[in-house]
Formats: structure tokens, sequence, C-alpha cells
């Protein structure tokens, strides 16, 4: 005796009422605190880059730097040195 594979359907899956799950309360906090961690450290890289570039401001003024000058990994200003 041969069963035919190909005409043959599963049966139906019951369909029941969705349920509404909720996370344990220490996974709950736990999930506020990772993203409380995570804009704490957008907000620090912000500030970070605000300091960089405010530094940047103040050499550029200090030394009279134009966008084709440099500031070498060594601290040589390379004047003309910028590549465009």
């Amino acid at each position: 005796m041969s069963v035919d594979v190909e005409n043959t359907t599963p049966a139906p899956m019951p369909v029941s009422a969705p349920t509404t799950e909720f996370l344990s309360d220490t996974d709950r906090h736990a999930l506020e605190m990772a993203k409380m961690k995570r804009a704490l450290a957008a907000s620090n890289a912000e500030a970070v880059e605000l300091a960089y570039n405010n530094l940047i401001l103040q050499f550029v003024m200090r030394y009279r730097l134009t966008d084709v000058d440099m500031i070498s990994e060594t601290g040589q200003i390379v004047r003309g040195g910028a590549v465009k």
C-alpha cells in the first residue's frame, strides 16, 4: 500500500486566542537599565565629540590654522599639508 505524499495536507492547527506575556520584574528592570546605559553612552559620546571639536577650534584660533593645514600625530603643524 503506497501513500501519496503530495496530496496529503497537515491537519489544521487549532486556533487559540493570543496570550499576553510579560517579562519578569527582574528582566524588565535589567532591560530598563540597559536602555539607560545605552542612552548615557550616546550622550557621553556626543559630549566627547563636542569637547574634541572645541579643542580643535581653539587650536585653529591659537595657531591660525586654515583648512589646508594639518596637525600630525606627533603634534607637528604642517602648513598646506592637509589632504583634500
